[in-house]
């Protein structure tokens, strides 16, 4: 089952999807299926982790477990920072 065609950037590499989620086998099971298609994984289960991870490196989509009791503080935080950089 093909869900996406492997993404690229202009630049040829794959697209990155940083994943946010407590639930290892959940996280897991979502690395496995994207790393399949074709999408370079990083994973993390906890807030400090993720922003560490984005301080560091560009991702080209986050997936957040929204129940994640930091998932709207991650999300708040990258949009408002992607925004400032618009605005640059």
């Amino acid at each position: 089952m093909n869900i996406a065609q492997p993404l690229q950037t202009d630049a040829g590499m794959k697209k990155r999807i940083l994943i946010l989620d407590d639930d290892l086998i959940e996280l897991g099971t979502a690395r496995q299926v994207l790393s399949r298609e074709g999408f370079e994984i990083i994973t993390a289960t906890r807030l400090e982790t993720a922003q560490r991870l984005l301080n560091k490196m560009e991702c080209d989509f986050l997936l957040l477990n929204v129940r994640h009791r930091d998932a709207r503080v991650l999300l708040q935080k990258h949009t408002e920072n992607s925004v400032e950089q618009v605005r640059k």
